[in-house]
């Protein structure tokens, strides 16, 4: 469970620095070219984006946390959170709810993967208590 943590911990890390540091490269990639009709949206728009990087920024320390001191609690509550973000990507997809907000991105990949790794934590397995000393 400690790699795949590391490794949720450095996508969340990867959406920071995308985030954070190049708000129009997402919304472009999330919302096409000509999203926005005021600049002021824009505006918004990104100062949304970098709070939701700060927010990835905070997720990927939390998983560095979690990865040394797991528990089956944990695994229980991380799945239930990847399950929450696959229940509200597929929503969002087969809901029309993306289309219609100006999205251009394909949530049902975005579901299907959230899915996968929230199965992952829940089936996965804590490592005993002396291993996780190294």
């Amino acid at each position: 469970m400690y790699k795949m943590y590391m490794l949720q911990s450095a996508l969340f890390f990867g959406l920071f620095v995308s985030c954070f540091f190049a708000p129009p490269y997402m919304e472009k990639l999330f919302m096409g070219e000509d999203a926005f009709e005021k600049e002021t949206d824009r505006d918004v728009s990104h100062f949304l984006t970098q709070l939701i990087g700060m927010s990835c920024f905070m997720a990927s320390g939390i998983l560095c946390t979690v990865a040394k001191y797991n528990t089956v609690a944990m695994n229980n509550a991380a799945a239930a959170g990847f399950a929450l973000l696959s229940c509200y990507a597929l929503f969002l997809h087969f809901g029309g709810r993306g289309a219609s907000a100006g999205f251009t991105a394909n949530f049902l990949g975005w579901g299907a993967f959230d899915a996968a790794i929230g199965v992952y934590f829940f089936v996965g397995k804590t490592a005993p208590a002396h291993a996780k000393e190294d």
